[in-house]
């Protein structure tokens, strides 16, 4: 409702379009725009109970903001019965436009106001500026009241991660780490292993870190 999608005004006048071709054909009718000017939205002497600007203005843009209001409640991530929106929004329009028509013709769509206005008499094109500017200020607002109060964030909480023990990040000694190796596996070897390895002459520098993985002890 914020922001009147081209597609909608074209379907609008389309639609008026041929309500205007199909009132043509009837012999009784001698001027068509008259036909429309009982359904195009009016204030003032145009209206049906003469509601003044004021009044109507009221009218579209709260009838605008609730339509907004239900559509983003009920279309919201956090809304767990989504399979009720269409009805009601359904149910909201319905409503909005028996009020709308009492008091004049109002639609609480730009599209559809302008779509009559084209086809009715120069007074409704001359007051279409109202209801382009009510019902995108009602939607502003219910935009702004919503996003305010209605689509709050859940806070992420953060992972608290233990901390670590004091002693986690220093490296072992040599003879804690020749500890950590149990004797028996130290000790433990298989005949084939002894004579399938060559004997290797001792070289005088040794590497703590490779005896470890091998298993030997000092």
């Amino acid at each position: 409702m914020g922001r009147v999608p081209g597609a909608q005004i074209v379907g609008a006048l389309l639609g008026a379009l041929a309500i205007f071709a199909v009132v043509r054909t009837v012999p009784g009718i001698t001027d068509s725009r008259t036909v429309f000017d009982t359904a195009t939205s009016g204030f003032g002497t145009h209206s049906s109970f003469q509601v003044p600007v004021t009044g109507v203005m009221l009218i579209e843009v709260l009838g605008a903001a609730l339509l907004v209001g239900v559509f983003l409640g009920v279309t919201a991530r956090r809304n767990p019965s989504k399979l009720a929106a269409p009805f009601a929004v359904g149910l909201t329009v319905a409503v909005l436009l028996q009020l709308g028509q009492s008091t004049g013709n109002l639609a609480f769509n730009p599209a559809r106001a302008t779509a009559s206005a084209i086809f009715s008499s120069s007074w409704a094109v001359e007051q279409l500026w109202l209801f382009w500017v009510a019902p995108l200020v009602g939607a502003a607002i219910a935009g702004l009241i919503f996003r305010g109060f209605g689509e709050t964030t859940p806070v992420a909480v953060a992972e608290v991660e233990e901390p670590l023990p004091a002693d986690g990040w220093e490296e072992k000694s040599d003879d804690d780490a020749e500890a950590a190796v149990p004797e028996s596996a130290a000790e433990v070897s298989t005949p084939a292993a002894e004579s399938a390895v060559a004997p290797v002459e001792e070289k005088p520098d040794v590497d703590p870190a490779r005896d470890f993985f091998d298993g030997k002890r000092g």
